[in-house]
């Protein structure tokens, strides 16, 4: 014990300043923690998210705002096993160029000789002039269908634009979906065959429209510039 306490002054200089480092070092360790581990707060945004809600009431104000008529009281039905007698061929053209389609709603009204369609075997047949793989004869989903009506003897039928359900094929069980919104963002022009599936020569497409909202993919923002136009 003598021994240990007669230190020479340096000695004990030593150990203050060895004491000194440990302690920078360590405060220097818990710094260098802080600053890298520092829990990083979720980005937020402003931008706001562009959405169709599945009711009436918001088909109607979006159709307030950006809808395209594609056809109108026009006559159209089948010939069994020889097509269709009068079927129609529209072209949508997609204007603005940084911005899309962000959703919609695909609406429609039929009848035939003055009654509602029988939807067992009567539909609207609309699908892609280049492709039957994105469409066909539209079969409401009751899953998915938000207006399926018959009102003043014409049958009225709303869908969400990103799920059209359709059969290619009439005589198949082969139902499908279509995300349509994406279809039309895929080009500037997209053409539709459009026809009514009935052997009634008085059948009859008295509305098919879509209404939709645009969207700038780049900054999220809604917009009003992705009009959507028939044109010949």
């Amino acid at each position: 014990m003598k021994e240990l306490l007669n230190l020479k002054p340096n000695t004990w200089a030593d150990y203050i300043g060895a004491t000194f480092l440990i302690a920078v070092f360590f405060f220097g360790i818990v710094f260098v923690w802080n600053a890298t581990h520092k829990e990083v707060p979720t980005p937020t945004t402003a931008r706001p998210i562009v959405e169709c809600p599945k009711d009436f009431d918001s088909y109607e104000q979006t159709r307030k705002s950006l809808i395209v008529t594609l056809l109108e009281n026009k006559e159209s039905y089948g010939i069994p096993g020889d097509g269709f007698a009068k079927e129609y061929k529209v072209k949508l053209k997609r204007s603005g160029l940084n911005s899309e389609v962000a959703c919609g709603y695909l609406f429609y009204r039929a009848s035939v000789d003055g009654r509602a369609i029988q939807q067992t075997y009567e539909n609207l047949v609309m699908r892609p002039s280049d492709s039957r793989q994105f469409g066909g004869h539209i079969i409401p989903n009751k899953n998915v269908e938000i207006r399926n009506v018959d009102v003043n003897n014409k049958t009225e039928i709303l869908l969400p634009l990103a799920n059209i359900t359709y059969n290619p094929n009439k005589g198949r069980p082969d139902t499908r979906s279509a995300d349509w919104v994406a279809l039309l963002n895929v080009a500037d022009e997209m053409e539709f065959d459009i026809a009514l599936n009935t052997t009634a020569q008085a059948g009859m497409i008295d509305e098919v429209s879509i209404a939709y909202k645009c969207w700038n993919p780049e900054t999220g923002q809604e917009t009003q510039d992705c009009e959507l136009e028939v044109i010949k």
